[in-house]
C-alpha cells in the first residue's frame, strides 16, 4: 500500500483518479467529498454542503472541477482550487445516485431513485431534461458523447 487516504468519518462510497494522476477523490456516507494527493497521501480539500451522504465524486477532464451526487437529492459542483461549491443541481425527487460531467464542462447529467435522469445546464443549474420512462427524447441541443 503506498497511501492509506484516512480521514472520513463513515463508509466511503467512491474513489477515483484525476486524469493526469496527481490526486484522488473519494466520497463518503459522512456527507463530504475529499481530495488527497496521489504523492504524499495528504488531505487538500474537503468539500463540504451536502446534507446527506455522498454517493459518488468525480473530476471534471480538466481536473479543474469535481462534480458530486448525494442522497439529499442534489448534485453539486465544486471548485477543485478553492473547494466553494460552484452550482447546485436541485430537482429530483430522491436521492441522486451519479452524477457525471461532460467533457466540455457545460452540461451535466444526473441519475436518482426517483427514476429520472435529468440534463442540467452547468452554469446556470437549471434543468435542461428530465428523462423517464414516460418520456420522449428529442434533444434541442447536442448531448456530448464520452472521448
Amino acid at each position: 500500500c503506498l497511501h492509506e487516504l484516512s480521514g472520513h468519518d463513515d463508509v466511503v462510497t467512491s474513489a477515483s483518479f484525476s486524469r493526469d494522476g496527481r490526486f484522488v477523490l473519494t466520497s463518503s456516507e459522512d456527507h463530504t467529498a475529499r481530495i488527497w494527493s496521489t504523492g504524499t497521501g495528504a488531505l487538500d480539500k474537503t468539500l463540504r454542503g451536502h446534507t446527506d451522504w455522498v454517493s459518488s465524486a468525480t473530476f471534471s477532464a480538466d481536473g479543474s472541477l469535481v462534480l458530486t451526487a448525494s442522497h439529499d437529492q442534489s448534485a453539486r459542483l465544486w471548485s477543485c482550487e478553492t473547494g466553494e461549491c460552484r452550482q447546485a443541481f436541485l430537482g429530483h425527487g430522491g436521492p441522486v445516485t451519479l452524477a457525471v460531467l461532460a467533457s466540455a464542462a457545460d452540461l451535466v447529467l444526473t441519475a436518482g431513485k426517483d427514476g429520472t435522469a435529468r440534463i442540467w445546464d452547468a452554469a446556470t443549474g437549471s434543468c435542461r431534461h428530465v428523462l423517464s420512462s414516460s418520456t420522449t427524447f428529442s434533444p434541442s441541443i447536442p448531448v456530448p458523447t464520452p472521448s
